[in-house]
């Protein structure tokens, strides 16, 4: 009764504590499924690898190339949907287009796929490229490991353009 701007001012705080708290929340839960998204993806560039770091794989080896039939085309549209999705983490679109180009070296088929989902557009990948360098050159605090992500996504996403 007597003071009901201190009430008011009382409640606004409260409201705005409110939607800090649930923002919060919201930005831990949407990186605990980036994260997860994140991991799933490595897991399948693992698989592909086999151990296999070279920058250059003209070819696959037959393990890689059965691995490539089991796992690429369940994947193919996720992988190309990520990878578009601008609201992924550019470490997550790098590592979608990653798995994207280790399922298409000496493998048509899986290009093909990649294509139809495409439709023909390969915005996607250099949309990331774009991203990845803007977010290099205009971001304050860009860690080392954040530029090599940046980094290894715009190789990623070039040699997915090349293949």
């Amino acid at each position: 009764g007597r003071h009901p701007f201190a009430a008011y001012l009382t409640i606004s705080c409260l409201c705005f504590l409110l939607a800090f708290v649930l923002q919060n929340m919201v930005n831990a839960h949407y990186r605990k499924i980036e994260e997860e998204h994140r991991s799933k993806l490595e897991e399948v560039s693992s698989k592909l690898r086999l151990g296999d770091m070279r920058l250059v794989r003209p070819s696959p080896s037959d393990e890689t190339f059965e691995q490539q039939k089991i796992l690429c085309p369940p994947v193919i549209p996720s992988l190309v949907s990520t990878v578009q999705n601008r609201k992924h983490l550019i470490k997550t679109r790098g590592v979608a287009v990653e798995v994207l180009q280790l399922c298409t070296t000496d493998n048509p088929e899986n290009r093909e796929t990649i294509a139809e989902n495409l439709e023909g557009n390969y915005e996607a990948f250099t949309n990331l490229i774009y991203d990845a360098l803007d977010n290099i050159e205009h971001s304050s605090s860009t860690t080392l490991s954040e530029e090599e992500e940046a980094s290894h996504a715009i190789g990623n996403a070039a040699e997915a353009i090349w293949i």
